[in-house]
């Protein structure tokens, strides 16, 4: 065989190596396990800029955010189920997580974000969430966990009829967490999203004269077809309960995430 024919196939098989070793190292064939538990994060402090727009269109955001303060958690909210809002009305805010619990917020770095053009938020601690986790090695990590956690994230809600909401993704140096809670939601929703949802509603109305409902956003990311959203929405426990009653007994507890990308 021609010597460069054999280099040239050599060369074409490490290659496909390469890219299966990089498939497996950033978890394309993991298993996604879903439970309900302790969330990732409580009593948050989150400087955070909101858009409203495809979800796919955030990954500059998270970099501007990686990019001021790399030490830091970077944290994604999500108000809109994808698969009911159309593309150009999903909310969705991006930012990092200042401060947890009692630990006190660096002045300097809160500073720098609120000069930067961010809005200050605080999120509240819950007892309950539908939660889950996929390793993040790199960018390619928030892909494939895209395309893995969450339709099992909606399948887990869906078979026990959960309202959980919004959805939520925090990063850490090398994991992404998913929580979506269960009591507590309207907290978590900022200013932005609920007059976007106001005005989403408007020009829905100026358009064809009448409220559709059907196209407007719902405040509920992982509403199942056969759960109140009402109970969920108000800050009851309800959900969680219902859980509880199917299932018995609580499931795992999520590691808290560690330091920011």
């Amino acid at each position: 065989m021609d010597p460069l024919l054999l280099v040239i196939l050599a060369l074409f098989v490490a290659l496909i190596l390469t890219i299966g070793l990089l498939l497996v190292y950033t978890g394309i064939f993991r298993g996604v396990d879903v439970n309900t538990g302790r969330p990732p994060i409580a009593n948050v402090r989150v400087a955070y800029k909101f858009a409203q727009g495809p979800y796919s269109e955030c990954g500059p955001m998270f970099s501007e955010v990686a990019s001021l303060a790399p030490d830091l958690r970077c944290i994604g909210v999500y108000f809109d189920d994808p698969q009911k809002v159309e593309s150009h009305n999903q909310r969705y805010i991006v930012g990092s997580i200042l401060s947890e619990g009692t630990n006190e917020v660096e002045k300097e770095v809160e500073t720098l974000f609120v000069e930067k053009g961010f809005k200050l938020t605080d999120f509240p601690a819950v007892d309950h969430a539908v939660i889950s986790s996929f390793p993040f090695i790199w960018t390619l990590s928030s892909y494939i966990a895209t395309a893995k956690v969450w339709p099992r994230l909606g399948e887990y809600i869906e078979e026990r009829k959960l309202c959980a909401h919004p959805a939520i993704e925090v990063y850490s140096e090398d994991e992404i967490q998913y929580m979506l809670p269960l009591s507590k939601q309207e907290d978590f929703y900022v200013e932005e999203a609920r007059k976007a949802k106001e005005e989403i509603a408007k020009s829905l109305q100026e358009s064809d004269g009448t409220d559709n409902e059907s196209a407007l956003p719902e405040d509920s990311t992982m509403i199942s077809e056969g759960s109140d959203a009402s109970d969920a929405s108000s800050g009851s426990e309800s959900s969680f309960e219902e859980l509880s009653l199917k299932e018995g007994e609580m499931e795992e507890e999520p590691n808290a995430a560690a330091n920011e990308t």
